[in-house]
Formats: structure tokens, C-alpha cells, sequence
């Protein structure tokens, strides 16, 4: 037999000789290949608003291991799900059932306890981080609002979520002391800053249901900035807290409190008009509860309010006499007209709310345990973030108003098109987000001023009794004309 020449020793060894790869060596190719793409038909769309390094798999401890719920899968699964019309755990473990079908890859079980699991492993933290990082972003987006184009506007409001009843949510946020034991649900309490323009999530702090919004309000102080207008209703209007937001440069226009009056809330320095005057208020003698001595020295003795007196119809469409107070007492600089104007805007924070709670389907909270909850929530808000920067990208590139474009019809967009996105090559993506961009342009939002819409329902929902006792002590009639619940 001939040898070998000298000169093909290395290729002959190295090719010829080689023997094929293992199939765990083929699926751990798979894999490696899954994870640097998964989900990306999600992050295309999202992953300019977020810092997507933070997502890499950490050297040591939880989420270390090349495995399908790995850190950035279960990420994007978790979000996916908060922006999904059906928030189940099973619906985002179907859709990552179809995904692992599609790319030939190894089909998790049906059970959803591994997701849960993930879930539970992945850190508070990181998500409170992305959401940080879209609020930055959201910073640097300085529209004009009606002549205050130097400041930025923020709405501030207070909000309820309930949840399931289970032990653990109960001890932290117990429910309404106005219902029975074991009727009823636990209930958070959220108040949230918004950015006026963008209507970006700014801040939000949680507390139970028996604390005023405006103490928990003042948890929040560290992310207003010199220049800031706060715009809020009137149980944000004390003493205390706009004269310790104007000692660090920001101002209020607040409704006044019921408590206070026209023209006897202090003496009057300054009369622009009948409706429009500067009174200066006296610091109260007595201190609030929920100040320290040493942050109450720190309240001014006096302070300068500009109230202005306008007229407006209320939500059952009657004319209403409301009275503004306001920090802003130039009035060259700031006009009565548009002090008016932008609280009139104040408005906007229920929308918002209102695409949280209904458009997103987030009223009723779905985790069982406080960590989670808290989860739950900053996913959503990150979700909702990131849509309202898609809305702001593409208003600035279409020089319209983000007013004319409707939340319901982007995120439903959205919701239609990512799973379309799954199924076209990773070459294609890009294309894919430059349509769906054209097609959340092509709609407008048709603006009706004095449109009137009653809280109502058309159709009647089933004839059921309530709960007033717990379930085990109630009976039932299951008789389908004469059903009835009655205690034992």
C-alpha cells in the first residue's frame, strides 16, 4: 500500500479522518444558534428602547445554563405576554412551543411550571432598569405644549389595581375595609407620572389602599428636576409640597384644595384681573403627621400662589366653576389663557390609565404573590412605554401631533403583526419593521371636542347574586329561573 505523501499529512488528519458530529453536538449548534436569535422579531421592533447587553446570560447562578428559558428568552416571553390579548402563562408558552416547532428545535413540555419558574428567577431589577432606560429616552423629547416649551410637563394621578385573593397579597395590599372577610379583593394603590407630550410612564410608586396618593407622591420627588411643571388635581395641593417643589425650582398648577377658597386663602400682593390673582400663603402652625421636624424646617414661612378662576363643563356636561392654583405667578410670561389650557390637558393622565387598565387589560392583576405583582406591573409599564415611543418616532418622522394617533390601533397592530414576523427569515426583519411602521402611519385619530360618552353598558349581564359570604358558607339554588345564594 502506497504511503502517504509528507506534504497531506495535516489535511488528512484533520478532514479526512474527522469523525462526524453527535447529535448533541448538532442540537448544542441548534441551541447556541436559538439563543443569539430568539425572539427576535420582538426585539427588532422593541430593542432600540432598551440596553439589550443587559440580557446576556450571567457567568454564575440563575440563568448561567444554555436552556430554553434562558435570561433573554424569558424577558421577551414575559413581555410578549403583558402586551398579548390573552395574558395567560399557557398562551406565551404555546406561542414558544410554535417557535421551537418552527426552527426544528427541541418542543418544551406542555406544562407551564419551567416558564414559571423562569419568571420567578428573573430579577426585579433588570426589568425596573429597561424601564428606567425608556424614561431617559423619553427625556429627551422637548415639545412644545402651548408656550411652555422650556419646562417639562408632567401629570400626576392616583389609581387602583386589584389582584388575585390569595394570603400573601392580602398582607401586603388588604382589601377595602368596607367588605367582608373573604369577599373581596386586594387592591393596590398607584400613582403615576406622565410626561405631557409623549404620555411616557415617568415614575410610579405603590402603596395599600388606606395611604393618601399625595404621601405616597412624595416617594417620587427625586425624578422631578429644576424647570418641571407639575400639573395634578387638588389633592396634590398643599402648602407643604409645592413650597418644598419650588425651593428646588418646580412649579405647580394645581386645582385648589375644596378646603381653600377664592380670595380667602391668603392676603392678595398682586391683581392681574377679577379672575386672576396672587395671593401669599402663611405656613400652617401645626405639622403634618407625615413630615419629619427636620423637612418641615425646611418648608418656607410663606409662598406666593397665583389663583385663577376659569369655567368649564364637568363630566355630566354642566358648566363648573374651577379655581387654579400655581406657583407660575408671572403673568407676561404665562398668560391666564394657557395656565388654563394646560390644566384643561390634565385629562390626559386618566387616557393614560385608561389604556393601561382597559386597552392593555391590566385592571385585575393576575400573579399571586407581591413579588410578582410588582413583576407584573413594571413589565407592563415597559411595554407601554415602549409603544409610546413607537408613537413618537413615528409622529416625528410624519411632522404630525401625537395626539392623532390612536394607542388601541398601535398595539393592536402590533399584537397582529409580531407573530407574523416569526415565520419570515432574519434577513427580512428590517423590511418587516419599515412596513409595520407605514401601516401605523397610514391611520389617524379622528379628534371630536365635546364628544360625551356615558360610562354605560348596553348589554346585561347574567342575573347572579353577589358574594357576601365566604364560598364556604354560602348555598345555592340551582334552579336556572329561581337561582338563589344563601348563607348556611
Amino acid at each position: 500500500m502506497l504511503k502517504q505523501p509528507y506534504l497531506f499529512d495535516d489535511f488528512h488528519i484533520k478532514f479526512l479522518r474527522r469523525k462526524p458530529a453527535s447529535e448533541q453536538a448538532k442540537l448544542a449548534a441548534k441551541l447556541r444558534e436559538f439563543h443569539s436569535k430568539s425572539f427576535d422579531q420582538l426585539e427588532a421592533i422593541f430593542g432600540c428602547f432598551m440596553d439589550t447587553k443587559a440580557l446576556k446570560p450571567s457567568e454564575s447562578g440563575s440563568f448561567s445554563r444554555r436552556r430554553c428559558f434562558s435570561l433573554r428568552n424569558t424577558f421577551w416571553m414575559f413581555l410578549k405576554q403583558s402586551l398579548s390579548a390573552d395574558h395567560s402563562c399557557r398562551a406565551a408558552l404555546q406561542e414558544f412551543q410554535a417557535t421551537m416547532a418552527e426552527r426544528n428545535l427541541p418542543i418544551p413540555t406542555s406544562c407551564t411550571g419551567a416558564y414559571a419558574k423562569a419568571r420567578q428567577k428573573l430579577p426585579l431589577e433588570l426589568i425596573e432598569a429597561q424601564l428606567t432606560h425608556t424614561m431617559y429616552l423619553a427625556d429627551e423629547q422637548n415639545e412644545d405644549t402651548e408656550g411652555f416649551e422650556k419646562h417639562r410637563v408632567i401629570t400626576v394621578d392616583g389609581t387602583g389595581f386589584s389582584m388575585p385573593d390569595t394570603e400573601a397579597n392580602q398582607k401586603e395590599w388588604p382589601q377595602p375595609s368596607g367588605q367582608n372577610e373573604g369577599c373581596g379583593f386586594p387592591v393596590l394603590k398607584l400613582v403615576g407620572a406622565f410626561y405631557l407630550n409623549s404620555g411616557v410612564l415617568m415614575d410610579y410608586a405603590i402603596s395599600d389602599l388606606h395611604s393618601h396618593e399625595l404621601r405616597t407622591f412624595r416617594s417620587m420627588k427625586n425624578s422631578f428636576k429644576s424647570g418641571d411643571i407639575l400639573l395634578g388635581d387638588r389633592a396634590y395641593c398643599s402648602f407643604a409640597d409645592m413650597g418644598l417643589y419650588k425651593l428646588e425650582g418646580i412649579d405647580s398648577v394645581l386645582r385648589l384644595h375644596q378646603a381653600r377658597s377664592f380670595s380667602r386663602s391668603g392676603k392678595c400682593i398682586k391683581r392681574h384681573s377679577k379672575n386672576d390673582q396672587v395671593f401669599r400663603w402663611t405656613k400652617p402652625k401645626a405639622r403634618p403627621k407625615s413630615f419629619g421636624p427636620e423637612e418641615w424646617d425646611r418648608v418656607p414661612e410663606t409662598l406666593d400662589i397665583r389663583e385663577i378662576r376659569i369655567t368649564c363643563k364637568d363630566r355630566a356636561g354642566q358648566k363648573s366653576e374651577v379655581i387654579i392654583a400655581s406657583t407660575l405667578t408671572d403673568a407676561e410670561a404665562y398668560p391666564a389663557q394657557r395656565i388654563a389650557e394646560l390644566y384643561l390637558k390634565r385629562w390626559a393622565v386618566e387616557t393614560r390609565f385608561s389604556e393601561l387598565k382597559t386597552t392593555m387589560e391590566m385592571d385585575v392583576l393576575r400573579c399571586k404573590t407581591p413579588m410578582m405583582i410588582r413583576k407584573e406591573l413594571a413589565m407592563a409599564f415597559l411595554g407601554y412605554n415602549c409603544l409610546r415611543l413607537m408613537i413618537w418616532e413615528i409622529a416625528k418622522a410624519t411632522n404630525r401631533k401625537i395626539i392623532s394617533f390612536s394607542f388601541s390601533w398601535v398595539l393592536g397592530t402590533v399584537r397582529h403583526c409580531v407573530p407574523r414576523f416569526a415565520m419570515t427569515g432574519h434577513k427580512d426583519l428590517k423590511r418587516q419593521v419599515r412596513e409595520l411602521y407605514a401601516i401605523l402611519s397610514d391611520r389617524t385619530l379622528l379628534q371630536r371636542p365635546g364628544r360625551s360618552e356615558p360610562r354605560v353598558k348596553k348589554r346585561r349581564g347574567k342575573n347572579f347574586k353577589f358574594l357576601t359570604k365566604s364560598r364556604s358558607q354560602m348555598r345555592e339554588c340551582l334552579h336556572r329561573n329561581r337561582y338563589t345564594a344563601t348563607t348556611c
